[in-house]
């Protein structure tokens, strides 16, 4: 992430605007981070071209959004775990699975779905 001094603060929240290639970016110094892996439950661990166990063997990430808690601001990012079936890999045929990870409310966006109903009901 591009690191930036910035002046500007909101609140308790420090948010930093930062331009990134082509997409503009808030940086939230003091709000707190939950991370939330997506997992494969481990009855369904299984390689579903050999039926053997698998293994994890990365994490990918996959997004970040911001929940609103009246006077209370987390930011979330997800990941989600790889798996890969040794079994496989040893016959040169490579087997990769991801767990699942919920969708977001808007695409694209950092808004949750309390952040959406908070703007909505304040709209009102």
């Amino acid at each position: 992430m591009d690191r930036r001094t910035c002046n500007y603060r909101s609140g308790a929240v420090e948010s930093c605007p930062v331009l990134k290639g082509s997409v503009f970016v808030l940086q939230f110094h003091s709000a707190s981070t939950e991370i939330i892996t997506c997992t494969i439950p481990d009855e369904e661990q299984i390689c579903p071209r050999c039926g053997s166990q698998i293994k994890v063997v990365g994490k990918k990430y996959i997004r970040e959004e911001v929940e609103l808690i009246p006077a209370k601001l987390v930011v979330k990012k997800y990941y989600s775990n790889t798996y890969s079936c040794k079994k496989c890999e040893k016959k040169n045929m490579p087997v990769f699975l991801h767990g699942l990870v919920p969708s977001p409310v808007l695409p694209h966006s950092l808004a949750s779905a309390s952040t959406v109903a908070w703007v909505i009901g304040t709209r009102i």
